[in-house]
């Protein structure tokens, strides 16, 4: 359904040239789907590696999402600080 739908709407901006607005819902939907196929696909092609995450104990998927939250704030305050230098540069000449 998740295809089908992706197909129809690229086909229906390539013709029109807009995106059709969907539905939170549906959108929510069409996520939901896409993370059980992108899931599916990633558990038959693992080979010999091993799914850590998302992982079913709850103390590793804390400290996971917590790791997760940190690089997340390192990267924003990284990129928060080269805008600003960037910025200052192009002020000063």
């Amino acid at each position: 359904m998740y295809n089908k739908n992706h197909k129809a709407l690229l086909y229906h901006r390539m013709m029109v040239g807009k995106f059709l607005r969907i539905p939170p819902e549906e959108k929510e939907k069409y996520r939901a789907e896409f993370n059980r196929i992108r899931d599916d696909y990633e558990m038959q092609h693992l080979g010999s590696f091993e799914k850590i995450y998302p992982t079913d104990d709850p103390v590793k998927a804390k400290l996971y999402d917590d790791l997760l939250k940190f690089q997340k704030k390192v990267f924003d305050d990284s990129y928060a600080y080269n805008s600003k230098k960037i910025n200052r540069n192009n002020s000063l000449t």
